[in-house]
């Protein structure tokens, strides 16, 4: 379902922080507080042609995740990793949108990107805050292939002082299916050889490269090529200390938490990603998959939600 069309990417300017997102997948590309460096992350390398999931970001997976033969959401035929909403070109509600994030069209990647007015009012918008800027957008699928099952979502993402996502998913067919989604959420670090995990410790995972479960009882490090699906509904905070900032993610609606990261083993084998970007970011992701995958009955709803934020280390400790 891509759409082969070079992707057109949409600045928001916040009050406290700048987003970049595209229709394309209603993927946001990155995520900055002011005075910071990105927190969601965005590869140098990322290809904008309209033919592939651009690499970082967050895109959004689903109706199953990782590959298809793993999934519980059973898709047929030639499926491909991690579903096709992520290539799909999602319909912007601009009725639901904040006014002051309207997105005004444009030509495409070559054009310049669009900048966002800083001073929205955002009092009109259930749920959010003042200084947030908000854009929802809806993915609608009505049979086919690869999926035989009706379903509609909504996508809300909200830019301010922390980055917010809700997606609610509702069963429109009259049977009821599994399915799988996932926030596939790419995080920015100083050098993660010196950065720190916690919130998963005593939580049982599934090692994808070893096909082994097992948990840990000490927060993770990070040295090694990492595929892990945690059983947890636990929220996180990762420790930069070059950069002086704890990256925290809240969520709800979510029983699995994945940690990837290729590392040296595997970095080559992707060419939207340099050598160099073996220590900038992981891949720290939230929702439901394999034994948590969702079983919606017709006109079921399921809503997951993520909030990320970030502190200060200065003067803690």
């Amino acid at each position: 379902m891509a759409s082969d069309i070079p992707i057109q990417v949409h600045q928001i300017d916040a009050e406290y922080s700048l987003a970049e997102i595209t229709d394309f997948g209603a993927q946001v590309l990155s995520w900055t507080p002011r005075g910071q460096n990105p927190v969601v992350w965005l590869s140098d390398q990322a290809s904008f042609a309209g033919d592939t999931t651009v690499r970082g970001g967050i895109p959004i997976c689903l109706p199953w995740f990782g590959n298809p033969r793993f999934s519980p959401a059973a898709p047929a035929g030639a499926a491909g990793n991690h579903g096709f909403a992520k290539t799909t070109v999602w319909e912007r509600d601009d009725s639901a949108s904040s006014p002051a994030a309207q997105v005004l069209g444009g030509k495409g990647i070559d054009s310049p990107r669009l900048q966002m007015p800083g001073n929205g009012d955002m009092q009109g918008l259930a749920g959010a805050k003042a200084g947030y800027k908000v854009l929802t957008y809806r993915l609608s699928h009505k049979d086919g292939e690869l999926f035989p099952h009706a379903f509609s979502t909504q996508l809300t993402i909200e830019v301010g002082e922390t980055l917010r996502l809700t997606l609610e998913a509702v069963n429109t067919d009259d049977h009821p299916f599994t399915f799988e989604a996932v926030f596939h959420t790419y995080l920015g670090f100083s050098d993660l050889r010196q950065c720190e995990l916690q919130g998963l410790e005593q939580a049982v995972f599934l090692d994808t490269l070893t096909a082994k479960k097992a948990s840990e009882d000490q927060p993770i490090t990070f040295n090694q090529s990492f595929d892990r699906i945690y059983d947890s509904s636990s929220d996180l905070e990762i420790y930069d200390p070059a950069w002086g900032r704890k990256i925290w993610l809240k969520k709800s609606g979510s029983k699995s938490t994945i940690v990837w990261t290729p590392w040296n083993r595997f970095i080559k084998d992707f060419s939207d990603l340099s050598d160099q970007d073996v220590y900038r970011f992981a891949g720290i992701e939230f929702g439901n998959v394999r034994e948590h995958a969702l079983l919606l009955q017709p006109g079921q709803r399921h809503r997951l939600a993520m909030e990320i934020g970030v502190d200060s280390l200065v003067g803690q400790g």
